[in-house]
């Protein structure tokens, strides 16, 4: 029986998000298709696996991928879960990384730009070597798959696409009562992700400022403190925003609160996408979702599209999504015929069984 390991980054699961529960669903699905499939540890024979297969770009991976290459010699799938950060460097002030991140993208043009590293032994753009390590790369759109050949000088055809998915019980136990009764909140506007910068909350609460009628509910794990105070800070003057902390991803609360809200937001600097979005569609709530990353290659012309860049933009967007009469039973039969993680992933499948 083949044996896949799974390696990823080791303190991803202190605060879980989208990028840990698509390895815990491919891990799940992959057990289930003829495969043995262990998460890395640091006690495990590695040469005991016939493919290493590495979720993220975390620093530490490349030490794995490295050793792996060079002693085992077997094949070696990474999915990356990566999107240019140079718009939101620049938008939020980080200007030398945003600097930095154009360096790499120009040295990557340079011709044995990878080999002249390792030769050098040093390590000047670690996601860039990692990458360069892969037999193949795994994007979850097409967008991403062509960004990732640009940015870091891969072979269209080394990047294969597996699309982000979604659980079934999102659909079958989208029912409010569990969260109304809970919490005493319905019909509210919900953001669904860990609280920092990237996920652009505050954009949301501007947005929203004054429609102080409307409830906003957040979800999610406290990631950047100082960012969090700001956000609390704007919620005790406008009232009427409520902070629930992190719900397991397992939790029954989390399907019932799609279905509790009106509309739930992801605004975004990027995303690819949340598997959020996935969620609350499935669960029939409306979405409002950021435009960049590839959205609309899931989605279509079936959700509302905010720049997050634009307050009044995500304002106008909103509101309209929260107070028009929408049919969400398009959109919802879309995501659970073409992207429930037993539809998605069988192209997985395909791409062990070619390399084994």
């Amino acid at each position: 029986m083949p044996k896949i390991i799974y390696a990823y980054n080791v303190l991803g699961f202190q605060k879980p998000g989208g990028g840990e529960t698509q390895l815990l669903e491919t891990l799940r699905y992959v057990s289930k298709q003829g495969f043995i499939a262990h998460l890395f540890n640091p006690f495990l024979k590695l040469e005991d696996y016939d493919i290493l297969h590495v979720f993220g770009l975390a620093h530490h991976l490349l030490d794995i991928a490295e050793y792996w290459k060079t002693n085992i010699g077997k094949p070696l799938v990474i999915t990356p879960l990566w999107w240019p950060f140079e718009e939101y460097y620049a938008r939020t002030g980080k200007r030398i990384l945003a600097l930095r991140d154009k360096i790499y993208h120009y040295l990557r043009r340079v011709r044995h730009f990878y080999e002249l590293q390792r030769y050098l032994d040093i390590r000047l753009d670690l996601r860039g070597l990692l990458l360069s390590r892969g037999d193949v790369i795994i994007a979850t759109s097409n967008m991403e798959r062509e960004l990732l050949a640009r940015y870091f000088s891969i072979p269209l055809s080394k990047i294969r696409v597996v699309y982000n998915g979604v659980s079934r019980r999102f659909y079958e136990e989208a029912d409010p009562t569990l969260f109304i009764k809970k919490y005493g909140i319905r019909d509210f506007v919900l953001c669904v992700a860990g609280i920092y910068p990237k996920k652009n909350q505050l954009a949301l609460l501007r947005a929203l400022e004054k429609e102080k009628e409307i409830p906003i509910v957040f979800i999610g794990p406290v990631t950047d403190k100082r960012y969090y105070y700001k956000l609390l800070e704007i919620s005790r003057k406008r009232g009427n925003v409520y902070f629930l902390g992190e719900i397991p991803h397992d939790s029954p609360i989390l399907p019932s609160a799609y279905a509790a809200a009106k509309v739930c937001v992801l605004p975004s600097w990027f995303d690819a996408p949340g598997l959020v979005t996935l969620e609350a569609a499935l669960a029939g709530c409306r979405v409002v979702v950021t435009n960049r990353g590839p959205m609309k290659e899931y989605f279509g012309d079936l959700v509302f599209y905010i720049d997050p860049g634009d307050i009044e933009d995500i304002r106008e967007k909103v509101l309209h999504a929260y107070y028009s009469d929408i049919d969400t039973s398009k959109l919802r039969k879309h995501v659970l015929e073409n992207f429930t993680w037993d539809k998605i992933l069988a192209p997985l499948i395909d791409i062990y069984r070619e390399l084994i």
